[in-house]
């Protein structure tokens, strides 16, 4: 077991040292290493075998210590075994993000060692920003994001508002453009809306943190909102977003955008 830094770490979930997969679609392949990508950039990296377990040394507004499969020995026991073992000398519940499609039978390896689905969503790629009416503002960088931060976590009711350390990592995402965000407001200034692209490299990115405050609800604001950071990613040069969709709502919404399904996220975790 030993820590590696970011540049150390394979770009795929799943075979990340190799060619690229014929049987696991492409877009696919590259979400993945987007996501890889993503969780290196200032997180500590425990690699065991077959897996890098990703820890945060403070909240972050987008991701959370997990352990992404690294190659088929994954599935092995003694290779659960090791991750499991990471995670619990450092008193943190153990968690996985990985696509199905590119780690076959490791759901089921990882629920006979007591793990626990916690969400299976369709993947879902934009490869184009899509037509349609636009709204809200880019957060820049040199704003204090705080209240956008804190009216986004009201809505997911998160139970507590971004820690000072959260905040100062999402302005310096904003800042060195490793994050794009789009806010809406009403008449007053008041936040009504937002969405968030993370882990922005080599033209890719994932759409996270989509919300609407209720009063603003069935107006347009997360269609519009998204339509905006669309364009404005694939203005900047973008190539490629992704996402899972959490629900039928929001997968009904992002088909509506143009947002074409590749595949299965699923999430799991180790109850105490």
């Amino acid at each position: 077991m030993k820590e590696v830094s970011a540049r150390d770490v394979g770009t795929g979930r799943a075979g990340s040292s190799g060619p690229e997969r014929t049987d696991v679609p492409l877009e696919l392949q590259r979400a993945a290493s987007q996501f890889a990508a993503g969780m290196a950039h200032g997180s500590t990296i425990v690699e065991t075998p077959g897996y890098h377990v990703h820890f945060w040394p403070q909240p972050h507004p987008f991701y959370r210590s997990i352990a992404i499969p690294r190659n088929v020995d994954a599935c092995a026991p003694a290779a659960i075994g090791a991750m499991i073992g990471t995670f619990t000398a450092r008193q943190g519940t153990p968690r996985l993000e990985f696509f199905a499609e590119m780690n076959p039978g490791l759901e089921t390896a990882l629920h006979a060692r007591g793990f626990r689905t916690e969400m299976r969503a369709p993947v879902l790629v934009c490869t184009s920003p899509p037509a349609g009416a636009e709204r809200g503002e880019r957060l820049r960088g040199d704003i204090d994001p705080a209240g956008f931060m804190t009216a986004g976590e009201n809505v997911f009711a998160c139970g507590e508002p971004p820690s000072p350390d959260e905040i100062a990592t999402m302005r310096a995402l904003l800042a060195s453009q490793h994050c794009m965000a789009v806010a809406v407001c009403d008449g007053n200034g008041s936040y009504t809306g937002g969405a968030s692209l993370c882990g922005i490299a080599d033209g890719m990115a994932e759409m996270a943190a989509v919300w609407t405050a209720p009063g603003a609800r069935r107006l347009g604001t997360a269609s519009g909102a998204i339509r905006r950071l669309l364009r404005l990613f694939f203005d900047d040069g973008g190539r490629m977003v992704w996402l899972s969709a959490a629900t039928p709502e929001s997968h009904a919404l992002y088909h509506r955008l143009g947002f074409r399904c590749i595949g299965t996220q699923v999430n799991l975790f180790l109850p105490a």
